[in-house]
């Protein structure tokens, strides 16, 4: 309880629980997602150790997989209002900048269940 209310009151909306990584919906712009910060984790690239809480490290950490040949999933789930749309956009704009950096793929729009994430 109150771990979580100063981690939030300090805008550290990200945690890790074991390899999960758990978030709360601060309903206001952090700049959590900015380039500067998508390099950050980029940069990481493939150290073993666990880097900061972010959907950005989660995300390296697929695209890692993949690059590897291995099939890679992230389940993304919450409430109504979880931030669940915004968290998948996030996650399919630093997968599409990693694979347009590697040059594996000009990736401009991601499809994903029918709906198209502008990037």
């Amino acid at each position: 309880c109150c771990a979580r209310r100063t981690r939030y009151d300090r805008s550290d909306i990200y945690t890790y629980a074991n390899a999960m990584l758990i978030a709360v919906n601060p309903y206001k712009e952090l700049g959590l997602y900015a380039p500067a910060i998508r390099r950050q984790y980029r940069a990481i690239g493939s150290d073993s150790s666990l880097p900061p809480p972010h959907i950005f490290a989660i995300s390296e950490r697929c695209f890692r997989g993949m690059l590897s040949s291995r099939s890679q999933c992230i389940c993304v789930t919450g409430e109504s209002g979880a931030g669940r749309t915004e968290t998948c956009r996030h996650i399919l704009h630093f997968l599409a900048h990693a694979l347009t950096a590697y040059s594996l793929a000009p990736v401009e729009v991601l499809i994903t269940a029918g709906h198209r994430l502008y990037m």
